[in-house]
């Protein structure tokens, strides 16, 4: 089995990061994916966490997946967020609100 990590998001982030992926024509697990990769060298959780941590309660929220081709990518996530006293599924959240503010990728591919 692939290595994953998945972060939860409310309907409303759900349906935007949905139509976000498809503006970019990739799935929502590749952008997921990217976003977590891209953590891997940003590092910017801790400075994203005040901003973007929210909690959901089980039934009000969507998971989304990103898969690691490398299992040793999810290792250093878990990591990173070991070191910002986060778990790895609500920083993946945090990294995916994050995303719906900023639309890094977006201007990563011109658009």
């Amino acid at each position: 089995m692939a290595a994953q990590t998945g972060g939860y998001l409310s309907d409303e982030q759900h349906s935007a990061f949905k139509q976000y992926a498809a503006s970019l024509n990739v799935s929502i697990s590749c952008v997921a994916s990217l976003l977590v990769l891209r953590e891997l060298s940003a590092r910017r959780l801790c400075h994203l966490k005040p901003d973007f941590d929210e909690g959901l309660p089980p039934g009000k929220r969507n998971r989304v997946t990103a898969h690691h081709r490398d299992p040793e990518q999810k290792a250093i996530f878990k990591a990173l967020c070991k070191d910002a006293d986060i778990a790895p599924d609500r920083a993946a959240s945090i990294l995916f609100r994050a995303e719906l503010n900023e639309h890094w990728l977006r201007r990563c591919v011109g658009d």
